[in-house]
């Protein structure tokens, strides 16, 4: 991109983001939540700046949350169907795709350890069969129902801030009212911690969707990097942005998350976004790799932590290095990944989303 080029936060700006956010959860997920007893070395870098770096990882869920709310925010202002559709067919978009990777994940963990029956049916067959349901709704965190693995309970994050935007529509005008409530009213009402309802709460994360529903409205991202064009502007705005970071760092482990959430989750990873996307997304090859995991960005989160925790653990740990453990777990997800698209194919399951969206639209 060119310095006269004006810049567009659009549907490929957010795969890379996502490609980003999938790197840090796996920072997070197989280094910094590596299983007890496994032993993991630190080549490379010093182990407390690998560490450091990925528990920052949690910020993943904040990006993911930015970015979709960037995304319906652009889409509900150009649906030409009823709020009502609107809202049911970016459910079913959102749902279909998770109830396709759970069904082939849960057909195979049963053949491969009986893992579905042992999940779901511990309790006989009509609570197995709520259990499921549940689950398939992005529920089971809610509900305190079994779930296959914990890392869906982000599927019930993503249909409700879905069901947000409508209302948020009605509060153009007051965006920055609906964020500052979002920090205010948990603590008003003294839920959770101090207001930090927790780290796999939607409520957390509500208001770094919101800041991706004003980046959206208000064109924030593309102003930002409009600004600083004078000739050496970029190398002032680079460096003001790394010693920005770097003041994050501090600030992400010196205040702790339960009184300050919403900067943790809230503004840094708003600043980590920004900078991404105009000194890392912009690079040539590392652009690519990033919407490339961004592609695949989804079935990677839902698949990933079975791997790890399960049927790679023993495998994938005795790689030891910190490095290589990353790789290889991108890498056995994104092979998953690519059989999960293949059966789709297959399947033709993408003819059925989008045969089911027109006869939502038709209601």
């Amino acid at each position: 991109m060119s310095s006269k080029e004006k810049y567009k936060f659009n549907n490929n700006e957010s795969l890379k983001i996502k490609g980003i956010a999938i790197i840090l959860m796996v920072l997070l997920h197989a280094i910094y939540h590596a299983p007890k007893g496994v032993v993991v070395t630190y080549a490379f870098l010093p182990k407390n700046i690998v560490l450091n770096v990925a528990g920052i990882g949690k910020i993943c869920v904040s990006m993911f949350a930015f970015v979709s709310g960037y995304g319906l925010w652009k889409s509900y202002g150009k649906k030409k169907t009823s709020s009502n559709k609107w809202t049911v067919g970016q459910l079913f978009k959102l749902l279909s795709k998770f109830w396709f990777v759970w069904i082939v994940t849960a057909i195979a963990c049963e053949i491969i350890s009986g893992r579905s029956s042992h999940v779901y049916f511990q309790d006989g067959m009509i609570n197995g069969i709520k259990n499921i349901i549940i689950e398939m709704l992005g529920l089971a965190k809610l509900f305190h129902t079994p779930s296959f693995t914990s890392v869906y309970w982000y599927i019930g994050a993503a249909a409700f801030f879905v069901l947000c935007i409508p209302f948020l529509w009605y509060m153009k005008q007051n965006l920055a009212v609906a964020a500052l409530i979002t920090i205010l009213l948990p603590r008003i009402l003294a839920v959770g911690d101090n207001g930090f309802l927790g780290s796999m709460n939607p409520g957390s994360f509500l208001f770094v969707f919101i800041l991706g529903v004003m980046a959206s409205e208000y064109e924030l991202i593309e102003k930002w990097t409009g600004i600083f064009c004078f000739k050496g502007g970029k190398i002032i705005k680079f460096l003001l942005e790394i010693i920005l970071l770097l003041v994050c760092y501090k600030i992400y482990y010196i205040f702790p998350v339960k009184s300050y959430w919403e900067v943790h989750y809230g503004i840094i990873p708003l600043i980590i976004i920004v900078f991404c996307v105009e000194f890392i997304n912009q690079i040539p090859g590392i652009n690519v790799i990033l919407s490339f995991l961004g592609k695949h960005s989804m079935n990677i989160y839902l698949v990933h932590s079975l791997l790890k925790n399960i049927y790679l653990k023993e495998p994938l740990y005795s790689l030891h290095n910190w490095f290589l453990i990353v790789i290889a777990l991108l890498a056995v997800s994104i092979v998953i990944s690519y059989l999960i698209e293949g059966l789709k194919k297959l399947f033709q399951f993408d003819k059925f989303v989008d045969y089911m969206l027109k006869k939502i639209n038709s209601l």
